[in-house]
């Protein structure tokens, strides 16, 4: 479950950046997330709020922006949002 490890980074990020500020508390995380990561929102969202307790974002709420993501296929050379143009072709997230 990489929820867990995805959540620790963005709390480590976020008290990090805090440190340069004068911050007594976060009220809001934004995050921009590509749809190809497979991360479950919900397990990512209860994971922070588990990781964040007893800090500065603990009850910080989380709001989430899922970016569209961009495939190529290598065999038409295809690049844009996802769209299979037929069986034989390959398609790559990047």
């Amino acid at each position: 479950m990489h929820e867990f490890s995805t959540a620790q980074a963005i709390l480590d990020s976020i008290l990090n950046s805090a440190l340069s500020y004068p911050v007594e508390r976060i009220l809001q995380v934004n995050l921009e997330i590509g749809e190809f990561t497979l991360l479950n929102y919900s397990q990512l969202k209860f994971a922070f709020k588990t990781l964040s307790a007893g800090t500065i974002a603990e009850g910080a709420k989380i709001i989430i922006k899922t970016i569209q993501g961009i495939i190529k296929c290598r065999k038409c050379g295809y690049e844009g949002q996802k769209e299979v143009k037929g069986e034989n072709h390959i398609l790559i997230s990047f």
